[in-house]
């Protein structure tokens, strides 16, 4: 049913009988328009309703530019080998588009651009406010009842004292009274207007603020221009020619031991000689027509050479052989009482290859790159990549090669003299590669540390005959309570009590100098090891 409100009263109508319906009234009909398309945008989230205004005069044309989230654009290629290698490599290369909007493209202008931009998400669709904190109202605690004391006078004193005049300025009968008041006004109205004029001045929001936005062009990017308009239905996807080219290419047999400990990869030295940016995405290699295998490659600049791999060379074997290292002292000096032993360390791998296939092989060696060794063999290499040092080997039908690399790499190896024994000091000293200064140094320092060693064996030699001596001690004092004094044997065992306390006088003065000099040669130790050093 639909209510209505018209001259003769409230009159109700059936819907399913109602075929149209229009208001007369313009200006309703247009609120209730825009009621229905507020209605329906609600509903999509995914569409927003945008107002563009252009201020002027005359008409013009407009184009309305914006920006729509799509799926990346992809690439993939197709390379064409000729095995006798009368063609040249023939690289053909598509862009894969994707529509995934609601809508068909007809006749849309493309262009295609490679890069890595940087792109984020921010939602500026919905209001942002700001929290405020919550601020709880004080609370008073309650007045505890009062109480109140007698009074001191009557009303008919109070009438009898003569009352004191008014001070200027509380409202007395004079002319000062008014005369505050008046002033005071005058402050407080003052002071409303100012506290105005500062609030209409903090209001402004345009003050203080200045754009702080600067247009630049960042990265390195390259654009595809298709120049056929391209019509594509919603929820497909298309195939776009990019690349349709002769490229060159060398046929290799590249050797990763971390990729396959046994075999090479059939691959090829490919190089980027067109004008164009290739991003990553596979590549099917076709060879004599037949399916040779896929490859991968990354973001490729014009000019720029890159290897890609396709299939495993089953004909040709690699045996990587690990030589024991090989470690030599180059130097040895002494700083501070340390001596720094600089180690010559080398390592090396051979490589055995065979080739058993009927064709010539050129191997491309990979070997790990490591930042804190220096190649000594060989000399040269192809390339270094980040991570790889690469070696080419030609390797003729049916023969063998061998590849032997060689690195080295310095350690330095520290040992104290204080806490060395005679054997790691003697070790050093008698290194042909230690000069003459440094073993005088060392057999120095060898000597204190035997003159201290002497000392230390003669305290300890001294605090066992101090320990014996109480052991034997405390054996006599039990005989001497449990024998009478008139025994012959309890004058013995006292005399030698006597002889044994004397003793132990003896031995505590010993061993006082003995500890004495230890700490005297210790410090000396220490201040001629700190003083030492010698390159």
């Amino acid at each position: 049913m639909l209510n209505m409100w018209c001259a003769e009263g409230m009159r109700s109508v059936k819907l399913s009988e109602v075929q149209r319906l229009r208001f007369l009234n313009p200006v309703i009909d247009s609120e209730v328009k825009k009621a229905l398309e507020t209605l329906a945008l609600s509903h999509d989230t995914q569409k927003k309703a945008v107002s563009v205004s252009f201020a002027g005069e005359g008409k013009r044309s407009v184009r309305v530019g914006y920006v729509v989230e799509n799926p990346i654009w992809k690439t993939s290629y197709r390379l064409v080998l000729d095995s006798k290698n009368k063609a040249k490599p023939f690289l053909q290369g598509w862009a894969v588009v994707e529509n995934t909007q609601d809508e068909d493209w007809s006749n849309v202008r493309m262009s295609l651009v490679s890069g890595r931009p940087i792109s984020f998400q921010m939602n500026l669709y919905d209001p942002l406010f700001v929290s405020r904190p919550v601020v709880e109202p004080e609370l008073f605690a309650s007045l505890r009842p009062p109480t109140y004391s007698g009074a001191m006078e009557k009303m008919e004193q109070a009438k009898a004292m003569t009352a004191a005049p008014a001070p200027p300025g509380f409202g007395g009968a004079g002319q000062p009274g008014r005369a505050d008041r008046q002033l005071a006004e005058n402050r407080l109205r003052d002071g409303r207007a100012e506290a105005e004029s500062f609030r209409k001045a903090a209001m402004d929001p345009a003050q203080g603020v200045a754009s702080a936005a600067v247009a630049t062009e960042l990265g390195d990017f390259f654009q595809y221009v298709i120049e056929q308009p391209v019509s594509l239905p919603r929820q497909k996807s298309a195939l776009l020619p990019i690349v349709n080219q002769d490229v060159e290419a060398t046929k290799v047999s590249i050797y990763n031991q971390g990729v396959h400990a046994k075999f090479p990869l059939h691959g090829l030295k490919f190089k980027n000689n067109t004008s164009l940016h290739l991003m990553q995405g596979p590549i099917t290699v076709f060879e004599n027509g037949a399916y040779a295998g896929d490859a991968r490659i990354l973001d490729l600049q014009p000019k720029e050479e890159r290897l890609i791999s396709y299939a495993i060379d089953l004909g040709t074997e690699v045996e990587p052989v690990v030589q024991n290292p090989a470690d030599r002292i180059i130097n040895i000096k002494v700083n501070r009482g340390v001596i720094h032993a600089t180690h010559k360390v080398r390592e090396a791998k051979l490589y055995n290859i065979k080739n058993r296939s009927e064709h010539d092989r050129l191997v491309v060696l990979e070997h790990p790159y490591r930042q804190q060794f220096s190649l000594i063999a060989p000399e040269k290499y192809a390339e270094r990549a980040r991570d790889v040092y690469r070696f080419e080997i030609p390797v003729k039908a049916g023969e063998s090669a061998k590849q032997e690399v060689v690195e080295e790499r310095d350690v330095i190896q520290t040992v104290s003299i204080s806490n060395a024994d005679d054997n790691q000091i003697r070790f050093f000293s008698s290194n042909a590669v230690t000069s003459q200064k440094v073993k005088d140094a060392l057999a120095r320092a060898m000597e204190l540390k035997g003159q201290l060693a002497v000392i230390q064996r003669d305290l300890a030699h001294a605090n066992k005959q101090l320990a014996d001596i109480n052991a034997d001690q405390q054996r006599l004092r039990a005989n001497l309570k449990e024998m009478p004094p008139t025994a012959a044997a309890y004058k013995r065992y006292l005399d030698k009590f006597d002889q044994q306390e004397t003793e132990i006088e003896q031995l505590r003065d010993r061993i006082k100098k003995l500890q004495d000099n230890e700490l005297a040669q210790r410090q000396g130790i220490d201040r001629y090891l700190a003083a030492l050093t010698i390159e």
